[in-house]
């Protein structure tokens, strides 16, 4: 069964030093991964990355600017989006991100109009895992690259859109991935690319369970509050809400 998202969320006390944010950036460059209601999510530098905590059949979006006019391959789990292959330096197929503009990107592209919501998952349930290859060394990871206009040939700074994997198989076998949720209305133009696009920044972004995420910060000093404040007098711990969906 996968881990659900509670109507009150966990909130994390930092009681040692741990790097947080909302966002991978570098060079004028970032991207956030954004839940369903449009908040980003608290990102937790692990192992030298930005690291989410991800629940089953969770809806997210993905939020990407510049500070200057670029071009951007976004690959997750090692597919680039736009075509569900494997993401490669030389696609052609990118996205245009405008200077000072954020895009945001919820689906798998099927038109320009729309496609598949992007959903947090069990791995074998994954895009990734359903493709001709079924490669998922990628697993767990959200990247984009940022290709900027010039003409000076490009110092590589990572050796491509593979991550690595934290427990070999296992993590393969139980981990999360992204899949194919609901048709969602996404609209997509078209614009004019660079005149020579050059690489120069690959940002990433990894995903883990939740639990798995939160206990790897108990390890390291973070503590869950067992309980939530409620704000009316003579009321016990706070509990999830029931989700009534359309109920009337």
């Amino acid at each position: 069964m996968l881990p659900q998202r509670a109507q009150t969320p966990e909130k994390m006390e930092k009681i040692m030093h741990i790097q947080t944010g909302t966002e991978a950036t570098a060079k004028g460059y970032s991207f956030k991964i954004l839940s369903a209601d449009t908040r980003p999510f608290v990102l937790y530098t692990l192992d030298g990355i930005p690291t989410l905590g991800a629940f089953g059949d969770e809806a997210f979006a993905i939020e990407v600017s510049s500070r200057s006019r670029v071009e951007v391959i976004i690959a997750v789990d090692g597919r680039n989006i736009l075509t569900g292959n494997k993401a490669a330096i030389t696609d052609s197929k990118r996205f245009v991100i405008e200077a000072y503009r954020a895009s945001t990107l919820r689906a798998w592209p099927e038109s320009t109009e729309g496609g598949a919501r992007f959903i947090f998952t069990q791995a074998g349930a994954s895009v990734a895992a359903h493709t001709a290859d079924g490669d998922l060394s990628a697993l767990g990871y959200i990247s984009v690259a940022f290709f900027r206009e010039g003409y000076t040939p490009p110092v590589m700074r990572s050796g491509g859109f593979r991550g690595t994997t934290l427990g070999g198989g296992d993590v393969l076998r139980g981990g999360p991935g992204v899949g194919a949720g609901a048709y969602t209305e996404q609209h997509i133009g078209s614009t004019h690319g660079l005149v020579q696009p050059v690489f120069d920044q690959l940002l990433q972004v990894r995903y883990l369970w939740y639990d798995d995420l939160a206990q790897r910060l108990r390890n390291l000093g973070y503590q869950l509050p067992t309980q939530h404040p409620t704000g009316i007098v003579g009321l016990g711990a706070a509990q999830p809400l029931a989700n009534l969906g359309t109920t009337p």
